[in-house]
């Protein structure tokens, strides 16, 4: 069945939820929802075999990255990737993106009991780093979701740049108090804030004595 072709910058904004929403979403919009449960299983494999065929051919870095990553590496942090992306193409996509050797664990779509937003995939990620989620900061996307994953998983907090479609603003997302429930603190403590990104002088307030982080 033909289907019409979607813009690029449509198909953009869809990613970021697995392969399998950014799939219904791309058949909604173009007139064919899933209705058939066993025929959209089908169309996911075609559609990771297709993707296997073309991946990283148009993968582009946004300006930084790399000098971004050698810096956190250089100054002793332990980098990892947690992305809702099929476990399988996660460390070849990064091989060929250039940026492999920088992160010291992967988890992938397929490897936590639950994707992201749930929290599974932070705990996993902890483990596999051998450290306490309290010891995570992490860097992703301004999205209610994300926050979700940031507040079950008790972080500290997180550093956050803008999600596709969104204002180019970056927010430290403040988690400093155990969490109930999404956003929602336990009685009687502050709800997480969203604030302007932190300088590194502005962070000392937020770390221990003589602890400083930005992303610079």
């Amino acid at each position: 069945q033909a289907l019409p072709a979607l813009p690029t910058a449509t198909i953009r904004d869809l990613v970021g939820k697995g392969i399998e929403h950014l799939l219904g979403a791309v058949l909604t919009l173009v007139g064919a929802p899933v209705q058939d449960a066993a025929k959209f299983k089908a169309q996911v494999a075609r559609y990771q075999a297709i993707y296997g065929e073309l991946l990283g051919r148009e993968t582009v870095l946004f300006p930084g990255v790399t000098e971004g990553l050698a810096r956190l590496q250089a100054d002793g942090f332990r980098l990892a990737v947690v992305t809702n992306k099929v476990t399988r193409f996660v460390a070849p996509h990064l091989e060929l993106a250039g940026i492999a050797g920088y992160f010291d664990a992967i988890v992938g779509g397929d490897d936590a009991v639950r994707k992201k937003p749930d929290a599974a995939p932070m705990h996993l990620c902890a483990a596999r780093l051998g450290v306490a989620t309290q010891r995570l900061l992490m860097v992703g996307e301004v999205r209610i979701t994300n926050r979700r994953v940031f507040a079950e998983a008790h972080k500290r907090g997180a550093v956050a740049p803008a999600g596709p479609g969104e204002p180019r603003a970056r927010r430290f997302i403040d988690l400093s108090h155990p969490i109930l429930a999404g956003m929602t603190t336990y009685p009687g403590l502050p709800t997480p804030s969203i604030e302007p990104f932190l300088t590194r002088a502005a962070s000392a307030g937020h770390y221990a004595p003589g602890v400083t982080f930005a992303i610079d």
